[in-house]
């Protein structure tokens, strides 16, 4: 990032300072130790410890008056930025002009030319020929604006390549006027938002990277540094449970590691879940004359003759629950299920858990948990991956929450070769044992232990991680389709149906498209925390 060579006034921020702004002082009050810190600062922002230096806790006062001298100085330096700018400018490659528009094309070139170089010298083309590139062109090749405009468009690429190409390319061409530590400092200042909770814009963002760090860019040329650094403006959907629990963070990295050895010893891996669904399924947004709202219609319309529009979609009233099991090619035909609410339309919650319980789930893996052991291929150990509703988790028998004699002993007869296999292990008492051993180690499940009495496994994703699951990604499918082809008449039978008929007629080369994406999921979620742990390797060597 260029900046005027040696100004007359710095700006300086001192660590304990009272206040949170910069400070503007003339260059030559710095010691040489200070403008040693000044320029190797990429912001050039020289960073001091005043220590007790009362006099630099005050409030920042006001810079200097301009005097005629600061003035041509600054207009000096500024012109010495612009030709170090100039100096490492860079070309574009371009077609070559051939056949007979070869005028077009040289036009065309000599726009994209000035454009590339238009983004090189960032904010300091502003008050320079090239703020608009348009009349630059114009006036260089003795052309109208619309022949250059013309130029421009009839040598661009299909529009789906044009749009991918050039994000791409410009974002790319942007992110290089960074260097490592510049883009390190956004993503520091963009990381201190998230921490504190504090919204911020494109504008906002650049008003404070200028302020703070003298960002020399545009807000658009931000924008796309953004981009190319992976930052996009989208719904926040952070979850912070699945980033500071360790029990979470313990139990992805086991969940991972499992799958990875399953997959490796060739396990026929299925996934089971459930959504709802719900009559008059249709796309809640259509194009309608603009007059067809109701308070138009009762205000202006005409009530004899109104006009046609698409009724307003609803998500209220009748649901059911969609139940399956997906494998690896595709939804297994005898897991589907479409339970109807048998609840009054007035008690119907948006979520299907609080009117689906663990029995209605315990019958339905009964029925289920054989189909699959008999869709498994010879050879291949049959895996249920499921998720950790409570609905899931009906255990045989309550662990004991307290040390007394019957407890004791009725924990020795339920768990005589767990027992004996942590007594292998460690030289303790019955009861010092029992202290050290967690609940949740005990628990049984009855549809696991059922699941295991046929020889199939079940695997529970951990909490907040339903992107393991590749059959959210079918159930987000599913509600497209019917909200594609309903209507919001159709009664619950019909959706009902729909659905069934699309889960059942769900191709090979769709699930398997789910699976591979789920794959991806995990091995991103995985090099961020080999990362992680390589991070915290080298910090605790640097504390050693």
């Amino acid at each position: 990032m260029l900046r005027p060579p040696r100004p007359p006034l710095a700006k300086v921020r001192y660590t304990n300072s009272l206040s949170n702004g910069l400070r503007v002082i003339q260059r030559d009050k710095l010691t040489l130790e200070q403008l040693e810190l000044l320029d190797k600062n990429s912001m050039g922002i020289a960073v001091i410890n005043n220590g007790d230096d009362c006099e630099t806790q005050t409030e920042p006062e006001s810079p200097p008056p301009l005097t005629v001298e600061t003035a041509v100085q600054t207009e000096v330096d500024r012109m010495m930025a612009i030709g170090e700018v100039v100096a490492k400018m860079t070309t574009v490659q371009v077609v070559k002009p051939v056949g007979d528009h070869r005028g077009l094309q040289i036009l065309r070139n000599g726009v994209q030319q000035l454009e590339n170089l238009k983004m090189q010298m960032g904010k300091f083309a502003r008050d320079t020929i090239f703020g608009n590139v348009i009349k630059l062109a114009r006036a260089m090749f003795g052309v109208s604006e619309s022949t250059v405009l013309k130029a421009k468009k009839q040598f661009l690429p299909k529009a789906k390549d044009r749009h991918v190409d050039t994000r791409k390319s410009r974002n790319s061409t942007a992110l290089k006027l960074l260097s490592d530590e510049e883009k390190q400092l956004i993503l520091d200042h963009i990381d201190k938002c998230h921490e504190e909770d504090a919204n911020f814009s494109i504008a906002t963002l650049h008003a404070d990277l200028e302020h703070q760090y003298g960002y020399p860019y545009s807000p658009s040329t931000l924008y796309r540094q953004l981009r190319a650094m992976r930052l996009s403006f989208k719904l926040k959907q952070y979850n912070p449970f699945a980033a500071i629990r360790r029990d979470i963070i313990k139990w992805r990295k086991k969940y991972l590691t499992l799958m990875d050895k399953l997959r490796l010893e060739g396990a026929f891996i299925c996934f089971y879940d459930e959504t709802w669904i719900f009559h008059g399924m249709t796309k809640i947004r259509g194009w309608n004359h603009v007059d067809t709202n109701p308070y138009l219609i009762a205000h202006w319309g005409n009530l004899n003759h109104p006009r046609p529009g698409f009724p307003a979609a609803s998500d209220k009233g009748q649901r059911a629950i969609v139940l399956a099991v997906t494998t690896e090619s595709q939804i297994l035909p005898e897991s589907i299920d479409i339970v109807v609410s048998k609840r009054p339309d007035s008690e119907v919650l948006v979520d299907y858990h609080q009117y689906m319980n663990a029995e209605m789930y315990k019958k339905y893996m009964m029925k289920v948990l054989p189909m699959i052991v008999k869709a498994t291929p010879a050879g291949r150990e049959a895996v249920l991956v499921i998720d950790n509703a409570s609905i899931h988790n009906s255990v045989v028998e309550k662990v004991f929450g307290y040390l007394r004699k019957a407890n004791l002993q009725s924990f020795i007869d339920s768990y005589q070769e767990f027992v004996k296999a942590r007594i292998a292990h460690f030289s303790i008492n019955a009861r010092h044992l029992i202290k050290r051993i967690s609940q949740k180690e005990l628990l049984r499940y009855e549809v696991d232990e059922y699941a295991a009495s046929l020889g199939v496994r079940i695997v529970r994703i951990p909490p907040y991680h339903c992107q393991f699951s590749p059959i959210e990604l079918v159930w987000h499918q599913l509600k497209d389709h019917l909200r594609s082809t309903g209507k919001s008449s159709d009664k619950l039978e019909a959706v009902r149906e729909r659905a069934i008929n699309y889960l059942k007629n769900k191709s090979e080369s769709d699930i398997l498209f789910t699976y591979e994406h789920v794959r991806d999921i995990e091995d991103g979620i995985k090099s961020v925390m080999e990362i992680d742990e390589k991070d915290s390797d080298d910090s605790d060597s640097d504390t050693d």
